[in-house]
This record gives structure tokens, C-alpha cells and sequence, in this order.
């Protein structure tokens, strides 16, 4: 496993590592912030595993959920791709719109630095 790998779909594998170690909590959740290795820490210090106990485990309930990682890599991927032409899309679709989120944007961005 990548050590990022969890981090593009870590609000949903969360939720399934809670119910699964319910030692885990709201703040160890924030604190793993979809890191592997942060992932496997935790899980060590609540339950004084191994690391490489700790690994397997994870491992195994990947397999026991069917969540393929290298799937959850790929759409990850697949959707950083398609964001520019998402962009280009919405922007054509609502010119105007887009014209003024960006000047909004640069009038607080000149506001921000300006005031320093």
C-alpha cells in the first residue's frame, strides 16, 4: 500500500475503519488524515499491536470489504484528470458566473496582500 493511498477516498474508508476498530475516534480519524503509516500508528497505540500485525489487519479487512486500493487509487487519479476539462465545462456553461467568482476571488486576494 502507497502510504497516500487512502487519502483521495478518506471520508468513506473512515467511516468503515470506526465501526470496524471502535477504539478509533473523531480525532485519531483527523489525525490519520487518509496516511497509511499514521493509520497503522494509531491502531498500534490503541491496541498494542505489531506493526506488522497491525498491517495484516488492515489488510485483511481490505480484502473482507472488497475494497480493491488499487481501484480507489485509480478513480483518484482518473478524477484529477478529468478536472480540467470539468472546469472548461463549467465555465462555458455559465460564462458570466465564472467571470465574477474569479474577479471576487482576485478582489480578496488584492485585498488580503494589499493590507499587509
Amino acid at each position: 500500500m502507497a502510504n497516500d493511498i487512502f487519502s483521495g477516498n478518506w471520508e468513506e474508508l473512515s467511516g468503515e475503519f470506526k465501526k470496524q476498530w471502535s477504539k478509533l475516534t473523531d480525532d485519531d480519524l483527523g489525525k490519520i488524515e487518509g496516511k497509511k503509516d499514521e493509520l497503522l500508528g494509531v491502531l498500534q497505540e490503541k491496541y498494542g499491536w505489531a506493526a506488522k500485525d497491525a498491517k495484516k489487519k488492515v489488510e485483511e479487512f481490505m480484502d473482507e470489504k472488497g475494497i480493491d486500493l488499487m481501484d480507489l487509487k485509480e478513480r483518484a487519479t482518473q478524477a484529477i484528470q478529468d478536472l480540467p476539462k470539468q472546469l472548461e465545462d463549467c465555465v462555458q456553461e455559465s460564462p458570466m458566473k465564472s467571470l465574477l467568482i474569479a474577479a471576487g476571488i482576485g478582489f480578496l486576494l488584492g485585498a488580503l496582500f494589499l493590507n499587509k
